[in-house]
């Protein structure tokens, strides 16, 4: 997706609307395939403030993520909003360089989805996750390798209220 920048470069406080779509199949983050299910929905704001361009917008994409728990792929509906500065000077390390009069949104678009992503993405908040032992699913099988194995130091204390 792009934005047509030439009107707010010549004139201070003008802007530029655009609305549309990025199509991608996948985002590579470091390693981990995330699968974009849906065309990523995007509208932005160019503004003029004086010195560079304010970029605004809104972000819907609808991805499948691995929950952090369970390791079961899930969807996950992002809906983010992003502040962006754009500067036609390239030694401004505040802002995005770009050049000519059309900006490219896509790179944009796809670092703030991966900005948004939350750290440790869960199926659901309930989650029990896999056995560390056995590596059953939680959320399914009552895994009994807990009842099995009982640290010894606390050995004792298990017939503890057995009596009561």
């Amino acid at each position: 997706m792009k934005i047509n920048v030439s009107n707010v470069l010549r004139n201070l406080d003008s802007r530029a609307e655009a609305s549309g779509e990025v199509l991608v199949s996948h985002i590579d983050y470091m390693g981990e395939d995330i699968r974009v299910n849906k065309p990523i929905k995007v509208s932005a704001v160019a503004v003029n403030n004086g010195r560079d361009i304010s970029l605004t917008g809104k972000i819907k994409a609808d991805l499948t993520l691995k929950c952090s728990r369970c390791l079961k792929d899930f969807e996950y509906v992002l809906e983010t909003e992003f502040e962006e500065k754009l500067s036609k000077e390239s030694g401004n390390d505040d802002a995005i360089h770009f050049e000519g009069e059309i900006v490219d949104l896509t790179d944009i678009v796809l670092n703030n989805i991966l900005l948004s992503l939350p750290m440790k993405p869960v199926c659901r908040e309930d989650c029990k996750g896999l056995c560390p032992k056995c590596g059953s699913d939680m959320n399914i099988d009552k895994c009994r390798c807990a009842e099995k194995d009982i640290d010894p130091r606390f050995s004792v204390l298990k017939d503890l209220f057995k009596g009561d």
